[in-house]
């Protein structure tokens, strides 16, 4: 995936401001499955729609 929505990077900034999106997949429902890596290093699961709110799956 080439860009995320504005949405989804400022939620990210605003919630996780040191942490580094790896990989982002969209499906049908424009639900967005992240991979990103925080600032202590482990990784997290985050989905969210295109407006940037979380789902909870």
């Amino acid at each position: 995936m080439d860009e995320l929505p504005e949405a989804i990077n400022t939620a990210i900034q605003d919630n996780y401001p040191n942490a580094t999106v790896d990989k982002a997949m969209v499906n049908k429902k424009m639900q967005y499955k992240l991979e990103a890596t925080m600032e202590d290093g482990s990784t997290e699961t985050m989905m969210m729609d295109e407006e940037g709110n979380p789902i909870q799956g």
